[in-house]
C-alpha cells in the first residue's frame, strides 16, 4: 500500500514538471515567434517634408498645412494604413490624453498599402475645433500612423509630437490669430512620441 501512495505521487510530480516544461515551450515558442515577427514586420515611420502653414480668419481656424511622407521601413508592406493629425493649443498633452484622441479619433485619409521600402506622400490639413486664445500661447501638433502587418490583424501606430514653434518669436509661444511665415514643427524632448 505504501509503495502505491508513493507511486501514485511521482506519477502526480511528474506529470506536474512536464506540464510546467510544456508551458515553458509554449512561452519560449511565442517570444520567438514574436521576435521573428518583429524583424520581419512593417514599422512605418512619419516624416514632415514640407513646411507647415497656418491660415487663421475663417472658421475653423486656425488650419494647419503640411505634407506628410509616410515610409515602411520593415521587412514586409503595412495594409490598412490610416492616419490622422490635430493640434493641442494651449497646454501641454499628457500621455493619457494623446492615447484617447488616437482611440476617439477618424483617420483623416486612407493609404491601402505601403509597401516595403516606399513612401506615401499626403497633404494634410489639420483644423483647430476649440476657442482660439486671445494671446499667444504653446501649441502642439500631433500625427498618428494606424497600420497593420501582414503577420496580424493587430493594429499598429506611430505617433509623432512636435511642438509649435514661430522662428520670427524670441519665445516658445505662438499666436494664432495671425499666420506666421516662420512656422517650424519641432519634435518635443518631452514625449516625442511611440511605436507599437
Amino acid at each position: 500500500m505504501a509503495f502505491g501512495i508513493f507511486g501514485l505521487s511521482l506519477i502526480f510530480v511528474t506529470f506536474r514538471e512536464a506540464r510546467r516544461a510544456a508551458d515553458a515551450g509554449f512561452a519560449a515558442n511565442k517570444i520567438a515567434r514574436e521576435a521573428n515577427e518583429n524583424q520581419l514586420r512593417a514599422w512605418v515611420q512619419i516624416h514632415i517634408v514640407q513646411e507647415t502653414r497656418m491660415a487663421t480668419g475663417t472658421p475653423p481656424s486656425p488650419r494647419f498645412f503640411t505634407k506628410l511622407a509616410f515610409e515602411t521601413i520593415g521587412q514586409s508592406p503595412a495594409k490598412n494604413v490610416t492616419y490622422t493629425s490635430w493640434p493641442c493649443i494651449g497646454y501641454e498633452p499628457t500621455e493619457t490624453e494623446l492615447e484617447n484622441w488616437i482611440a476617439d479619433r477618424e483617420a483623416n485619409g486612407f493609404i491601402e498599402n505601403i509597401f516595403h521600402g516606399s513612401r506615401s506622400n499626403e497633404d494634410a490639413q489639420i483644423e483647430h475645433s476649440g476657442a482660439v486664445p486671445q494671446k499667444p500661447v504653446i501649441g502642439f501638433m500631433i500625427f498618428a500612423v494606424s497600420y497593420q502587418t501582414v503577420f496580424s490583424d493587430e493594429v499598429r501606430e506611430t505617433v509623432r509630437v512636435f511642438r509649435l514653434n514661430d522662428a520670427n518669436r524670441p519665445d516658445d509661444l505662438i499666436d494664432f490669430n495671425f499666420p506666421t511665415a516662420g512656422l517650424q514643427l519641432v519634435p518635443w524632448e518631452k514625449y516625442p512620441g511611440h511605436v507599437t
